[in-house]
């Protein structure tokens, strides 16, 4: 049987929950001791600590053991997908009452988006997008708008940095994808322009990944959470 493992970071008080979906293949690596194997220099695995530091209960979900990273592109995308996330968020409700949000970059906003399009029930209470990948490229097919968008009815948050040089995340898709979200109650783009020339431009160490920039991005989505789900942050 499969197994689906996540690192859960919890602070004293949590106010809410992020579920994290990593960029890339979304191969963690976890071990069962807790060693995150690979993806290490993703936004959201290097970020988990900052999530804490702002009130919420941060899980980093990797792929289930049965997922390879020739399937992952597929899976995230699917109803399997969906329904792990589920089975995440019922946990996280059981145990601690809060409200969840799931939150993805890069490639990992399609996992987000998949999850927010296909449940019915026990659905998130918000979805956060960052550098979100809205074109397709030879090596890797597969955008956001492979996720049934028009189906998302809750709270939106599209973070990008204007600075992103990854071929698959323009800044210039932010737009057509908010008009995609057509029963989202809100669907508010935030936007910083911070560069760096640094590192591979669609890996986590670069603009792409908010290099530099990691706390003011991660308060930036704390603070909308609270103002855009009103049980968060009690």
């Amino acid at each position: 049987k499969a197994t689906l493992r996540a690192l859960v970071d919890v602070p004293a008080k949590p106010k809410a929950a992020v579920i994290l979906f990593a960029g890339d293949n979304g191969c963690l690596g976890l071990t069962e001791n807790g060693e995150q194997t690979s993806l290490q220099g993703n936004f959201l695995a290097r970020s988990r600590a900052l999530f804490v530091r702002e009130g919420l209960i941060a899980v980093l979900v990797d792929v289930p053991s049965d997922v390879s990273s020739q399937s992952a592109n597929s899976y995230r995308t699917s109803a399997e997908q969906a329904q792990d996330a589920a089975m995440v968020m019922d946990y996280i409700r059981r145990q601690w009452h809060v409200p969840v949000a799931l939150v993805g970059t890069s490639r990992g906003t399609i996992s987000a988006a998949n999850t927010a399009a296909r449940l019915e029930r026990g659905n998130a209470d918000a979805l956060v997008l960052t550098s979100t990948v809205t074109q397709n490229n030879k090596k890797a097919s597969g955008t956001i708008h492979d996720a049934a968008l028009g189906r998302i009815a809750m709270p939106v948050l599209i973070f990008h940095n204007e600075q992103d040089a990854c071929k698959v995340s323009p800044y210039s898709g932010v737009q057509a994808l908010q008009r995609a979200l057509k029963s989202a109650p809100r669907k508010d783009i935030i936007s910083l322009s911070h560069g760096d020339a640094t590192g591979d431009a669609c890996q986590g160490m670069s603009a792409h990944g908010y290099l530099g920039v990691e706390g003011q991005v991660v308060s930036t989505i704390a603070g909308w959470l609270f103002s855009s789900v009103p049980s968060a942050g009690k």
